[in-house]
């Protein structure tokens, strides 16, 4: 009876609050802009929503959504972790109502530990030239990042070593980073010179 309760007060009044705010409000009010106020068809592109440049390869770590003639565009990794981390509270206040007790600090750290990894895998393979990742991949991963980064807050007891782990993980993007940006130097220049001599006039 309980966890009957708890779901019907707690998980389906979340889930009723949601379809009634994102799934009919928000899109009545997009297409009454779009009929009223878009008097063409527009590509909203802004670098806070994106972070990469509106060139085809920045287009292919985006998203959009089409309403009507305007398409607003995400970046795929970053809409992931917001995903990831609205699922991973909503599940956490779940489990909270269903068993009286928070998720524990050990569960939490396993989490901040492997969850990052595949993300970062994507990221660097794709960064050192080495692979071209997908959409879905992007989402995918950053949606566990999100999981991870949550679950941070439940990792008080372990605070110093969260705190390494994070830098650690800072440390590895980084160096990954600087290697990709390298590697893509060193392929410009050589797809340069090669050009150059094949066409002197360059």
């Amino acid at each position: 009876m309980l966890l009957y309760t708890i779901f019907v007060n707690f998980g389906f009044k979340f889930l009723l609050q949601a379809v009634i705010s994102i799934l009919i409000i928000v899109p009545i009010v997009l297409r009454l802009y779009d009929k009223y106020l878009a008097s063409q068809e527009r590509h909203i592109y802004i670098d806070i929503l994106t972070h990469h440049p509106s060139t085809e390869d920045g287009i292919t770590h985006t998203f959009h959504l089409t309403f009507g003639r305007t398409r607003v565009y995400f970046c795929s990794r970053c809409s992931g972790v917001f995903l990831g981390g609205l699922f991973a509270l909503f599940l956490s206040l779940l489990f909270e109502k269903i068993t009286g007790s928070k998720i524990s600090a050990e569960f939490a750290l396993f989490s901040c530990v492997i969850a990052p990894i595949p993300g970062l895998a994507d990221w660097g393979t794709q960064r050192l030239l080495y692979r071209t990742s997908t959409t879905r991949l992007r989402l995918l991963t950053g949606f566990v990042i999100g999981v991870a980064l949550y679950s941070i807050t439940f990792t008080v007891k372990y605070y110093f070593l969260v705190l390494f782990l994070l830098i650690l993980y800072l440390c590895v993007f980084f160096v990954l980073m600087y290697f990709g940006v390298k590697k893509a130097e060193r392929q410009y220049k050589e797809e340069w010179e090669h050009a150059s001599k094949d066409d002197p006039e360059l």
